[in-house]
């Protein structure tokens, strides 16, 4: 399994070449939230206004048909089901530096 760190700055471009290939995710974060199965990426949202600046991740769950959101800044590593070339390397796993 390939591992590839980026700082948290590069992950929504990562996250939308994720989403391009179709690859389902498995999303890891402090509280250990959305790691017990792949989820389908189906957008990743820029919210700007005059006090924050934030992405989103929304994530849809195959096997319920449910989706949900979660701050990109809240993930630490994302595991993926099949290799998606990313900084000319396949890879499996992508871990975020802060």
């Amino acid at each position: 399994m390939e591992t590839n760190s980026v700082y948290l700055k590069e992950l929504p471009a990562i996250l939308r070449i994720i989403k391009s290939k179709e690859v389902p995710v498995k999303i890891y974060n402090h509280s250990g939230q959305w790691s017990e199965h792949y989820f389908g990426v189906l957008e990743v949202k820029d919210i700007k206004d005059k006090s924050y600046d934030i992405t989103v991740l929304i994530l849809f769950d195959p096997e319920t048909s449910e989706s949900t959101a979660i701050d990109v800044k809240s993930i630490h590593t994302i595991e993926l089901k099949s290799s998606v070339e990313i900084h000319g390397r396949q890879v499996t796993r992508v871990k975020i530096l802060k």
